[in-house]
């Protein structure tokens, strides 16, 4: 398993889901001890928060071009209608619902198929992959100072900083 640049081989285990990296443990030794470093887990945790949060920003504009925003946020629920408009909100729910699942990993989908309400499914998930830690922000800071231009063309270089300011806005608390 030597015939791959160990940088090539992290970058392509860094994108594999966790319950794929169990199985590529098995490999060889050399992946074992790699997968099993406190270094990798934490950048794999790290991508995964990141992906999180495109991916929920993403599916929110969606939703709320479609004025359905209230079935994720749990602003619109069930008990809130007559007994003439319940079906008609389960046909809205099971459609925003629909929208979350065909937009999940197949390893998330798994796990919320079952499910009957987008607002849980939508907690849920927000719960388990919405973590914002200090040592996060610590390195968008970083990041952002110690960016530079380098050979790329200007338009890159600015959307590279704009778009970690914009993550670092996102995650960094605002002072009261």
């Amino acid at each position: 398993m030597n015939n791959f640049p160990d940088d090539i081989v992290v970058d392509i285990l860094l994108k594999l889901p966790v319950k794929s990296l169990g199985k590529f443990k098995l490999v060889c030794k050399s992946w074992r001890s790699l997968i099993e470093d406190r270094q990798f887990i934490k950048q794999h945790r790290d991508g995964c928060q990141k992906n999180y949060s495109v991916w929920s920003r993403a599916m929110r504009i969606a939703i709320l071009g479609r004025n359905k925003l209230g079935f994720i946020n749990g602003s619109c629920k069930r008990e809130n209608y007559g007994p003439n408009l319940v079906d008609l909100w389960g046909r809205c729910n099971a459609i925003v619902f629909s929208w979350i699942m065909n937009c999940v990993s197949p390893e998330l989908l798994s796990g919320i198929v079952y499910s009957s309400n987008a607002y849980v499914v939508w907690k849920d998930l927000k719960e388990r992959f919405d973590k914002v830690d200090g040592s996060r922000i610590f390195r968008l800071h970083k990041e952002i100072a110690t960016v530079s231009q380098e050979t790329n063309a200007i338009v890159t270089y600015y959307s590279k900083f704009r778009s970690l300011w914009t993550e670092f806005d996102s995650l960094a608390p605002t002072p009261e």
